[in-house]
């Protein structure tokens, strides 16, 4: 049976991706952690490939350990915590791999949102300013004429 190969690179807390983009800290006062500029950290799909692949194996195994459950002179509690202590790799594996994901993912999100508001700003237009003035003329008159309206007790 012929192996596939996908071209994933390393996404641990450790990899030569992350040391080569340098933290500048934005903030150093002592006790704050430093905030490091928001950067685009592109996840690759086969890295989601793999995460799918290696799931689907766990799975595959897990099934294969019911299956041998339901024959009732091989089920016993050994087998039934091997079972067990399989689902918890699998949980802890797919914990500590979408962690770093999640992080490069949230940036992601950052920088495109950033990219989306600088679009919306360029072409606002101008006469908005007004109506959003407007609006909050009549709330604040709203919630003064709210306190106004309050009973003495």
């Amino acid at each position: 049976m012929a192996s596939k190969k996908l071209n994933a690179t390393s996404i641990g807390r450790n990899s030569a991706a992350r040391a080569a983009t340098p933290s500048i800290p934005l903030l150093t006062d002592e006790g704050i952690e430093p905030i490091r500029p928001i950067q685009l950290q592109p996840v690759e799909s086969s890295v989601y490939q793999l995460l799918y692949e290696l799931n689907a194996g766990f799975e595959n195994v897990i099934r294969h350990f019911a299956a041998l459950e339901q024959v009732e002179y091989l089920w016993d509690d050994n087998l039934n915590a091997t079972r067990n202590l399989i689902c918890r790799v699998q949980a802890e594996v797919n914990f500590h791999v979408l962690e770093p994901i999640s992080e490069r993912e949230l940036s992601n999100s950052t920088w495109y949102d950033r990219l989306c508001l600088e679009w919306e700003k360029q072409i606002e237009d101008p006469d908005d300013v007004l109506i959003e003035a407007e609006r909050i003329k009549q709330e604040r008159g709203l919630s003064e004429s709210k306190g106004a309206k309050k009973p003495a007790g």
